[in-house]
This record gives C-alpha cells, structure tokens and sequence, in this order.
C-alpha cells in the first residue's frame, strides 16, 4: 500500500473511532472499535463469542453473509449505518 493510502485509511478509521464515540453505544463500541483499533496497529484482545455483527449494505452480498452466519451455527446481529453531512 503506498503511504499517501496508507495515510488516508489511517486517517478514515480514526474519524470512524471518533463517530462511534459521537453514538456512545456500548455495543457498537464491543464490536467495532476493536477492529478499528486493529487496522492502526494497536494490540486489541477480542473476546470470543458466537455472537457476530455484520454491516448490512441492503445488497446481496452482506444479506448473504448474515444468512451463511446463521446456517453455521453464529448468532448474527445486523446493523446498518446513516451518515449525514454536517452543514
């Protein structure tokens, strides 16, 4: 990955830190922040569970995933995120 991408994904997952801090929900803070954490290089410990959260895009791909969770025995949770522009 070159360093201008390198930078940029960076730059994304530390503002997607700061929106989910914005939310102040503890689930989403179990479950997301610690894979953000992963992408900058920080030691994160996940805790192991049959739950999992997947991001539903609307498409078929993440409607697919969500079904395969269930059929292999995970407890899925969907979650679907807004975004708006601040003026």
């Amino acid at each position: 990955m070159k360093p201008v991408d390198q930078f940029r994904d960076k730059y994304r997952v530390r503002n997607a830190l700061k929106t989910l801090e914005r939310y102040n929900d503890p689930d989403l803070a179990r479950y997301i922040a610690p894979i953000l954490m992963l992408r900058l290089g920080k030691d994160v410990e996940i805790e192991e569970s049959e739950k999992t959260l997947i991001a539903l895009s609307g498409g078929i791909d993440s409607k697919a995933a969500f079904l395969m969770a269930q059929k292999y025995g995970l407890k899925p949770d969907a979650v679907k995120f807004l975004v708006s522009k601040s003026k």
